[in-house]
């Protein structure tokens, strides 16, 4: 199952809204293009790599023409996200 941790529901509010100010339609895009790689994650969590400091594992979701991050870390037969980010966005 796929747990949200706060800071990944706050990026997905961030990510979004910053869409939505430029396109409703590419917002909606987005939230269907993260839904598919959520699904993907939760069928099969050891497919994505782990990070450099093994603490965790990242999807890349191509989107458009830009790629966003989503961090995960696997506990039991949970999938908790941890952050998700814009590919060019600085880390924080």
């Amino acid at each position: 199952m796929i747990i949200y941790s706060r800071e990944a529901l706050a990026d997905i509010d961030r990510l979004f809204a910053w869409l939505e100010v430029r396109s409703v339609a590419a917002a909606g895009r987005f939230v269907a293009a993260l839904r598919g790689s959520l699904a993907n994650i939760a069928k099969r969590p050891l497919l994505y790599p782990t990070t450099r400091d093994g603490r965790a594992r990242k999807c890349l979701m191509f989107f458009g023409r830009a790629a966003y991050v989503i961090y995960y870390v696997i506990d039991g037969d949970d999938q908790v996200v941890v952050r998700i980010w814009h590919g060019r966005e600085e880390r924080r």
